[in-house]
């Protein structure tokens, strides 16, 4: 049943990660998202309190130099089901100024589950370790992108992989398709779609509206409500 834990918390990937480039040096991003779906998951312990019906994902990006970006992604779930958090350093690969850009990344984080043994609750926690590479290319008013992650766990090596194609016809407003798929060690693959539309309040703050669709019968749809904020 952790597995399944963990498909569930890769179908909620941040669609604000810059993949392959870099952020400024001294910049700092901010991503905050609430994700619900349309049916409320129950926890691997099968116990009802436990089921939780939304996501609140965490997600910061700091520009240590020009090459190297330091960042912070977590998740939680609305009840005290399980929830995860990584700590990830990303570099640019290659020229700065090429058109295609490539990136790779390191993060080190910790997956915490509830764990119900007759008269008491205590969390477990498991270390997990994740590597990725990322792509990304400008095009006419957007860009398309991929990221592949390898995220290892206890019971193996979990693989992702998003294909992203953004487009920003107007200054205030950016469209994004992106393809998730996946493959959990021991688990079901998966594939959605998630189309998102982000509206920038201010120079500062951007609004996030984004639906995930699965396109196999392993999940519900979901909708995710999200803050971008850039300093």
């Amino acid at each position: 049943m952790r597995l399944i834990l963990l498909l569930l918390t890769a179908l909620m990937p941040t669609l604000a990660t810059a993949g392959a480039w870099p952020r400024e040096v001294g910049g700092v991003f901010l991503s905050f998202s609430t994700t619900t779906k349309a049916s409320p998951q129950v926890h691997a312990t099968g116990i009802a309190e436990l089921a939780h019906s939304s996501e609140s994902n965490l997600y910061a990006e700091y520009g240590l130099t020009e090459r190297v970006t330091l960042g912070f992604d977590g998740m939680m779930t609305d009840s005290v089901s399980y929830g995860e958090a990584y700590l990830f350093a990303r570099v640019a690969l290659g020229s700065l100024e090429a058109q295609n850009r490539f990136a790779a990344s390191f993060a080190i984080g910790r997956f915490i589950d509830t764990v119900i043994d007759v008269d008491h609750l205590e969390a477990e926690h498991t270390a997990l370790t994740r590597l990725g590479l990322h792509y990304g290319r400008g095009v006419t008013n957007g860009w398309i992108g991929a990221d592949v992650f390898a995220t290892q766990t206890d019971h193996g090596t979990d693989l992702k992989i998003d294909a992203t194609w953004g487009l920003k016809p107007w200054d205030r407003w950016m469209f994004i398709a992106q393809v998730q798929t996946g493959q959990p060690s021991g688990g079901d693959s998966y594939t959605n779609f998630a189309p998102s539309v982000v509206w920038r309040m201010n120079k500062r703050v951007s609004i996030e509206v984004s639906v995930i669709q699965p396109l196999e019968d392993n999940g519900d749809t979901a909708l995710k409500l999200g803050s971008w904020t850039e300093f």
